[in-house]
C-alpha cells in the first residue's frame, strides 16, 4: 500500500467560520476603544463599526458624498455592491464630524479613512489591547455589540437585519446573540 493510498480516504476538517461575538462590555467598552484612540480617523473608525454598525470594507469605502448632513443619512456600499441608506446616529455624528469637515474641503471623493483593510483591521485589535478589554477583538465584535444593543432597545431583529444588510434573518440572530429557534418561537401562537 502506498502513500497515495493512505491519503485518498483522507479528508481535510472544514474550519469553523468565525462568529462575530459582542464586546464583552458591550457600550462601555466600545467608549474604552474611543478613549484609547489616538486621531480622528481611529475615532471615525470606531464611529463607522460600533455606532453605525458597518463591516470594515463598508467603513473604508465611505466618502463625504456617502453622508448627507441634511436627511441626516449615510449611503453604505455593502456586499455584492447593494447599498443601502441607515440613519446617521448621535453618536456616529459626533465621531466622524470632524473627519468628515476636514474632507469636504479638500476632497469630497476622497475615502474619510485612509487605511488599508489589513491596517485597519489591527488597529481595532490594538485598541481593545490599549482600552483594556478581557479578550482580544476584531472589526466584526463591534459590529455584533451594535447588533446586540439596537436589537435589545427595539426587539426588531427585522429593523437590525435592514440596517445591517443582512439579506437573512439567520445571520442577523447570530449577530444580535439571540438563536434564531428563540425568535421563531415568537411566531408560534395559536
Amino acid at each position: 500500500m502506498g502513500c497515495g493510498d493512505i491519503l485518498q480516504d483522507l479528508t481535510m476538517p472544514i474550519p469553523a467560520k468565525p462568529t462575530p461575538h459582542p464586546l464583552p462590555g458591550g457600550i462601555r467598552d466600545l467608549h474604552a476603544l474611543l478613549a484609547a484612540c489616538r486621531n480622528d480617523q481611529q475615532r471615525a473608525l470606531i464611529g463607522f463599526l460600533g455606532f453605525e454598525g458597518m463591516r470594515i470594507g463598508e467603513a473604508l469605502l465611505m466618502r463625504p458624498r456617502d453622508i448627507d448632513m441634511h436627511e441626516k443619512t449615510l449611503r453604505v456600499w455593502g456586499k455584492g455592491s447593494k447599498v443601502r441608506i441607515i440613519p446617521f446616529t448621535r453618536k456616529g455624528q459626533e465621531l466622524v464630524l470632524p473627519l468628515y469637515l476636514d474632507r469636504i474641503f479638500t476632497d469630497r471623493d476622497a475615502p474619510m479613512i485612509s487605511y488599508s483593510y489589513r491596517h485597519a483591521r489591527s488597529i481595532i485589535t490594538d485598541l481593545g489591547i490599549y482600552a483594556g478589554i478581557t479578550r482580544p477583538i476584531s472589526s466584526h465584535d463591534l459590529r455584533a455589540t451594535f447588533a446586540t444593543l439596537a436589537y435589545a432597545k427595539t426587539r426588531d431583529a427585522k429593523a437590525v437585519q435592514n440596517w445591517l444588510g443582512h439579506a437573512s434573518g439567520d445571520t442577523t440572530a447570530i449577530y444580535i446573540d439571540v438563536p434564531m429557534e428563540t425568535l421563531r418561537v415568537v411566531g408560534e401562537i395559536d
